[in-house]
C-alpha cells in the first residue's frame, strides 16, 4: 500500500506535471509563452539544475514577474520541498479541505500538482 512522503529538495526545484503539461501563459496579458518559456528555464537555472534569481520580464507586454507566477496551464511552480503521495488509490486533487490542513499545519502556502509520469 503507498502512502505519503516528504521530499527535501536540496536547492529550488522546478516541480511540473510530467504528461499532464499543457503549456504556460503570460500572468499579465494572457499570450501564450511557451516558446519563450523554455529559454528563460535555462537561463535562469543554477549548474547543479535548481534556481536561485526567478525574476523575469514578460516578452510579449514587459510586465515584471517571476518564473513561479507564471499562468501555468496545469499547475507547476518552483519548491524547496515536495510532499508526494505515492498511493495509486489516492483522490485526486486532494480536496480543498486536506490542502487547508497541511498549509495550516506546515504554515505555508502550498501549490497542488497533478504530475504523470
Amino acid at each position: 500500500m503507498g502512502g505519503y512522503d516528504v521530499w527535501d529538495i536540496p536547492g529550488t526545484a522546478f516541480i511540473d506535471p510530467g504528461e499532464n503539461w499543457c503549456g504556460v501563459r503570460c500572468p499579465a496579458c494572457g499570450s501564450d509563452i511557451e516558446d519563450w518559456w523554455g529559454d528563460a528555464m535555462d537561463t535562469a537555472a543554477l549548474p547543479d539544475g535548481y534556481f536561485d534569481a526567478l525574476a523575469v520580464t514578460m516578452p510579449c507586454c514587459s510586465a515584471q514577474t517571476d518564473l513561479n507566477a507564471l499562468d501555468y496551464v496545469e499547475a507547476a511552480g518552483f519548491a524547496r520541498y515536495s510532499l508526494v503521495t505515492t498511493d495509486p488509490e489516492c483522490e485526486l486533487p486532494l480536496p480543498p479541505a486536506s490542502i487547508q490542513a497541511l498549509e495550516d499545519l506546515l504554515g505555508t502556502d502550498l501549490r497542488q500538482v497533478i504530475a504523470r509520469y
